[in-house]
C-alpha cells in the first residue's frame, strides 16, 4: 500500500525498528552492506518473491544489507535515492523503537526500480516486502523529505502487517491503516529535523470543503479509490486519536485487529469509544470550528445514489486539473 492527498490530493507514510538481540541501535543503523549479488534483468517479478502485480520490468539489480532488511537497488536507480530510501527507512525504525513496544518485523525486502513509465514516484507494501517505483532521473518530487517519506510509509505498512496479520488491510477501515502510517511516517521525519513541523500543522489546519469525503467514505477500498483528498482526511482523523490518548493506543489497535473479530470491536477495545462515536465527533469538530461542509457528492455515494465507478468517471476531469494544482507530482501535497 502506500503516498499526501490522494489522486486530487494525496498523502503518504510509516516506520519501524525495534532493539531485537543483532539489530542496531535504534538512532545509530548499522551502515549498510554492499553485496555482489545481482539479481538477473529484464522480469517483471520480484526479487523479493511473490508477486506485486505490477507490470513495470526491473533491470538488473544489486543487493545492500541493513540489519534487518534487504535492499535491491536497480542499477538505474540514483545514489540520491539510495540515501533517501535508506534514511527513511532507519528513521522510521529509530521513530517506531523509541514510541512502541512491538519488535521488527524479521525481515524486511524492499524492492527498488527505476521506472520510465507507470506508476512512477509510488509505493506499495505486503507482508515483509516493499516494492518502490521511482525514475531514472529521480524520485518526482523536489523536497528533500518525499523519497525518505515514502520508503517509512511503506514500512511501517509491513510493522502493521506483522502486528494485524497479512489480511490487515482487508479488515480494517483503510483510512485508520494509511493515516496510521503517514502520521508515523511525518513524525519520524519531524523528529531529525528531515521535514519541519510546521508543514505537518499545515495540514492539520487545512479544513474540510467541497472535495472532503465524509471519514466513513474511506472504510472501504471502492470509497478510497473514489474520494479526493483521502489521505489528508485519514491523516486528520489518526491525529485527532493520538491527541486524545498515547501512542500505544495505534499499536493495540493492530493487535486487537490480529486476535479476530470486526475492526470496530478493536477500535473500541484500543480507544475507548466506539467508531460511531468517533465519526460524529470528528464530524463535529468541523461545525465547531466553522469549517465548510463535505461533498454532497459522496453523501449521495454513501446513499447508494451514484455508485462508485459513476461518481468516479464524472470526478476524472476535475481529478487531474486537481492533482497538477495542488499536489506535488508523487501525490504529496503542496502546503504553505
Amino acid at each position: 500500500m502506500a503516498a499526501l492527498v490522494q489522486s486530487t490530493a494525496v498523502l503518504m507514510v510509516i516506520f519501524l525498528c525495534v532493539v531485537v538481540t543483532g539489530c542496531a541501535s535504534a538512532h545509530e543503523p548499522s551502515p549498510s552492506v554492499v553485496s555482489t549479488i545481482q539479481a538477473p534483468g529484464l522480469d517483471a517479478g520480484s526479487v523479493c518473491g511473490g508477486s506485486f502485480e505490477t507490470a513495470v520490468a526491473r533491470d538488473h539489480q544489486e543487493l545492500e544489507r541493513s540489519p534487518l532488511v534487504d535492499l535491491w537497488f536497480e542499477d538505474a536507480v540514483l545514489e540520491k535515492d539510495r540515501q533517501d530510501i535508506k534514511a527513511g527507512l532507519a528513521h522510521a525504525q529509530s521513530y517506531i523503537a523509541s514510541h512502541f513496544t512491538a519488535p521488527s518485523p524479521l525481515f524486511t525486502c524492499f524492492d527498488v526500480r527505476a521506472a520510465a513509465e507507470g506508476p512512477v514516484g509510488s509505493g506499495r507494501a505486503s507482508a515483509g516486502r516493499v516494492l518502490i517505483l521511482t525514475a531514472p532521473e529521480g524520485w518526482p518530487d523536489e523536497s528533500e523529505w518525499g523519497l525518505a517519506g515514502a520508503a517509512a510509509h511503506e514500512y511501517v505498512h509491513v510493522w502493521q502487517l506483522m502486528l494485524a496479520g497479512e489480511d490487515a488491510f482487508e479488515q480494517s477501515a483503510v483510512w485508520l491503516v494509511e493515516g496510521m502510517a503517514q502520521w508515523i511516517a511525518l513524525q519520524a521525519l519531524i523528529d531529525v529535523q528531515l521535514l519541519p513541523a510546521e508543514y505537518l500543522a499545515c495540514l492539520l489546519e487545512t479544513p474540510p470543503g467541497p472535495l472532503t469525503p465524509y471519514l466513513e467514505i474511506l472504510e472501504t477500498p471502492a470509497g478510497w479509490r473514489t474520494a479526493l483528498l483521502n489521505y489528508l482526511t485519514s491523516l486528520q482523523a489518526v491525529s485527532q486519536l493520538v491527541g486524545r490518548g498515547e501512542l500505544p493506543m495505534l499499536e493495540r489497535y493492530l493487535v486487537n485487529l490480529g486476535g479476530g473479530g470486526l475492526w470496530e470491536d478493536a477500535f473500541s477495545d484500543a480507544f475507548g469509544f466506539s467508531i460511531t462515536d468517533f465519526y460524529r465527533q470528528f464530524a463535529g469538530a468541523d461545525l465547531q470550528l466553522g469549517k465548510r461542509p463535505r461533498d454532497l457528492s459522496f453523501a449521495l455515494q454513501r446513499w447508494h445514489v451514484l455508485s462508485a465507478s459513476q461518481l468516479g468517471s464524472r470526478l476524472e476531469p476535475f481529478r487531474l486539473k486537481v492533482q497538477t494544482q495542488l499536489l506535488e507530482p508523487n501525490g504529496w501535497m503542496r502546503c504553505s
